[in-house]
């Protein structure tokens, strides 16, 4: 049924999401040992996304499907969502949080768009999955928000500290 190869496709894109955000929250966690309030609620925005990848994939498997991953490098060279979770080096933590809201966005409405599909061909699983996993994106997101006058607070401080040079995720 074409509807199941539309539902597929749309699993396989959100999968790919979460895969590439997992790269990239390991790599922040590690990055942002003096930021002990950004790492912790990265840490555990990583073991949200674990068990979304965990969730796509056993609903692509109920459709006979592996999940197709695709590196964070060949992500960002082709594909504008997954591209958006490639930072650089030396971002800045509002420059991560603002990264990130985007990141949260694209899988927000590739939420809404599974949910849609789900119900237009009766897949109540994939369904309650995706309600799962945007009710936590959308948790996320708020949280980003939440967190950006933190984030300013702590680079404006320290470009005062440092003579007016902007604070880097990367020491």
């Amino acid at each position: 049924m074409e509807e199941n190869v539309s539902l597929i496709s749309l699993l396989h894109n959100a999968y790919r999401l979460a895969d590439a955000a997992d790269a990239t929250l390991r790599r922040r966690i590690q990055e942002r040992e003096g930021f002990p309030t950004f790492r912790h609620a990265d840490e555990l925005h990583l073991a949200e996304t674990q068990n979304h990848k965990a969730l796509l994939a056993q609903c692509l498997a109920r459709y006979g499907e592996t999940p197709d991953c695709v590196s964070t490098d060949q992500a960002s060279a082709t594909s504008f969502p997954a591209g958006m979770l490639w930072h650089g080096a030396n971002e800045s933590l509002v420059e991560a949080l603002q990264q990130d809201y985007l990141t949260e966005q694209a899988q927000i409405i590739t939420c809404h768009a599974l949910i849609e599909a789900a119900a237009l061909i009766g897949d109540s699983q994939t369904l309650m999955a995706c309600e799962t996993i945007l009710r936590d994106e959308n948790r996320r997101a708020h949280q980003i928000s939440n967190n950006l006058p933190i984030a300013l607070a702590v680079q404006f401080s320290e470009m005062t500290y440092r003579g007016g040079k902007s604070s880097t995720l990367s020491r």
